[in-house]
């Protein structure tokens, strides 16, 4: 009996061995992010711009603005070689990764309701692109959007109507990302540098370094290594 259970505890503990490194890769790369992205981007453009907007690059960068969720880029910044056609760029910035899915959602929403108005050559950003206007809340409120205005960024306050959420909700990957930028890492301290003694053989002068005192005999003069200042 004693050996019929020391077996079976055995295989217990084979079957909860931790992850191996390849394993974990799909956990740990940001290519399931991307494409999650890509694949909101879709559905939110077939279900409320009627598939209007191209093609752009979804991109996950950390917050250079000291605030932002995400920002659309104006000008075609990259560039498909192989189909020679250029795109603009949506970033979701990395940090905010982790918030509830309804809030990521919404400024993927916020971006594109960006980029429409910009293929429609509808104005919709002042300020070097910091204030939305009214032309922004009204596209905005029209795509799913309930708007607040900011008294520094205009009607830049945007959340998912309870209506979207609920359409979101149909989908079985609306849920926060596992995977996100930590904004304030904590930092591991250096090691402290090992001590070196300097030894110099008294007769050859022959020099040993070595990170604890030690007595030292020269093998070629047989004279004794002198620890230096």
């Amino acid at each position: 009996m004693k050996t019929s259970t020391t077996a079976k505890t055995a295989t217990i503990t084979n079957s909860t061995q931790l992850k191996t490194n390849k394993e974990l890769r799909q956990d740990q790369s940001l290519a399931p992010v991307i494409r999650l992205l890509e694949t909101w981007f879709d559905r939110l453009n077939k279900e409320l711009f009627k598939g209007e907007l191209p093609n752009v690059i979804l991109t996950v960068t950390p917050d250079t603005t000291k605030g932002a969720y995400g920002w659309f880029t104006t000008s075609e910044c990259w560039h498909d070689t192989k189909n020679d056609v250029s795109l603009h760029e949506i970033n979701i910035c990395s940090d905010t990764l982790n918030r509830p899915a309804n809030e990521t959602i919404g400024t993927l929403l916020h971006e594109m309701v960006h980029l429409y108005n910009w293929i429609k050559n509808k104005k919709d950003v002042s300020r070097n692109g910091y204030f939305h206007n009214d032309q922004f809340k009204e596209t905005a409120v029209t795509h799913g959007l309930d708007v607040e205005k900011s008294e520094k960024h205009g009607w830049s306050i945007t959340k998912l109507t309870p209506a979207m959420i609920k359409w979101c909700e149909g989908f079985k990957d609306f849920k926060a990302f596992e995977l996100y930028r930590d904004p304030n890492p904590k930092r591991v301290a250096s090691k402290p540098k090992a001590k070196s003694y300097k030894y110099v053989c008294s007769c050859c002068g022959a020099i040993v370094r070595t990170t604890k005192q030690m007595n030292i005999i020269c093998g070629d003069c047989n004279c004794n290594f002198e620890l230096e200042d």
